[in-house]
């Protein structure tokens, strides 16, 4: 079983980003969504890998 965050937790562990990155990040395809009746969380694995990237120096940017 894998291990789930909510909307706040998943948000907080990429650095405190705001719900409409967070949804972009869903839309996008790089965070799973998982839906459980009405709520939305994201699979721990899939933020892990949002976070490397953005700290993986050699993705480019500035």
């Amino acid at each position: 079983m894998e291990l789930l965050l909510s909307n706040r937790d998943a948000r907080a562990a990429l650095g405190g980003i705001g719900n409409t990155s967070f949804f972009a990040l869903i839309n996008q395809g790089k965070l799973d969504r998982v839906k459980i009746g009405r709520r939305t969380f994201v699979t721990a694995e899939s933020v892990r890998k949002v976070a490397q990237g953005a700290a993986d120096p050699s993705r480019g940017g500035r």
